[in-house]
């Protein structure tokens, strides 16, 4: 069994990954709003083992990759993507850009960095 340790911002118990193929999120952050949905995913201990990333990083990266896919293909707004990926809004918009991902960039996001982009 792998233990994977929890955020360090957390005093949560750290998550374990199982012979069960069992990967639970370790990763907690407060959102707003508060409340915090838990999902669990099934993956299966071969395929976390083959993720070359070190243990304590496999957690926070899957939120990110699994961010920017929802994204990409319009299931989440890049407020909502950039939330679960724990990002601000420019590191997020620049991982977009690395990535290659067009930015769903709305009329009202355009006005909103005019107007932020002038002081008002």
């Amino acid at each position: 069994m792998m233990q994977v340790p929890a955020d360090k911002n957390t005093k949560k118990n750290p998550a374990t990954i199982s012979a069960h193929q069992r990967y639970q999120h370790p990763v907690r952050r407060e959102y707003q709003g508060g409340r915090v949905m838990s999902v669990q995913l099934q993956i299966p201990d071969t395929v976390v083992q083959a993720i070359r990333l070190p243990e304590e990083r496999i957690a926070q990266t899957l939120l990110v990759e699994l961010a920017i896919t929802l994204y990409a293909q319009g299931l989440l707004s890049f407020g909502k993507a950039r939330e679960l990926a724990g990002m601000g809004k420019y590191e997020f918009s620049r991982l977009l850009g690395e990535r290659g991902i067009v930015r769903h960039y709305s009329r009202e996001e355009l006005e909103d960095d005019l107007a932020y982009a002038s002081g008002k």
